[in-house]
């Protein structure tokens, strides 16, 4: 699911749909502005201002439900992770359905690195919670889930290292105009999945990968 489909119900100008009458209604109708702006603007632009236009209610609205600005961008934050969850979803219907292999988890990759505002999310996120450890567990549920999701197959130190390529491919996704490629996505994948799983600290190959209890 990318972001304009997971706000496809709102105004056709791009505002979220009214709470006038309904307290909770209107504060979740800011939090839902404010998770639009936030891989638009980023966090550092993130107004009060910006997130009424967006929402079309007023200025004192916006202030009356989070006095605090890192309150808001830190719910917004919240509310954009359920994309990344959706996308853990997706992740996890797609692998069991073609097997944990350098093919699928390249399509996963690529599919991911493709979708520009969920790349802008997860970068916002890590940036965020180097930041405020509050956010922490929200930054790394994904890839937590990601590591519970391939460790069955690969052992943990490989779901890990798994984990590390796609941080570092978000990473140069966000500062290049292109993604990596599926090939050398492929290829260092390929090679990560037939290296030989060693202990760690141990000489000789273990199975699983799994680090020595």
């Amino acid at each position: 699911m990318n972001t304009e489909q997971y706000f496809e119900h709102g105004a056709p100008n791009g505002a979220v749909p009214s709470g006038r009458h309904d307290p909770e209604g209107r504060r979740r109708q800011i939090v839902r502005a404010a998770a639009q702006l936030i891989p638009e603007v980023g966090l550092a632009k993130l107004t009060h201002r910006l997130v009424a236009q967006r929402a079309g209610v007023s200025l004192g609205s916006t202030t009356r439900y989070f006095a605090n600005l890192d309150e808001l961008r830190k719910a917004g934050l919240t509310e954009m992770s359920e994309l990344l969850e959706e996308d853990l979803a997706s992740t996890r219907a797609r692998l069991e359905a073609e097997g944990v292999t350098p093919e699928s988890l390249t399509e996963d990759i690529a599919e991911f690195l493709a979708e520009h505002e969920l790349v802008r999310i997860s970068i916002e996120l890590m940036v965020a919670a180097n930041a405020d450890p509050v956010l922490r567990p929200l930054a790394n549920h994904w890839a937590d889930g990601i590591v519970e999701m391939l460790t069955p197959t690969l052992g943990s130190v490989v779901a890990r290292g798994v984990v590390l390529i796609m941080d570092g491919a978000t990473m140069h996704a966000s500062v290049n105009a292109q993604p990596l490629s599926k090939t050398l996505l492929r290829e260092i994948l390929a090679r990560m999945l037939s290296a030989p799983r060693i202990l760690v600290g141990s000489a000789t190959p273990g199975r699983g990968g799994e680090f020595p209890g």
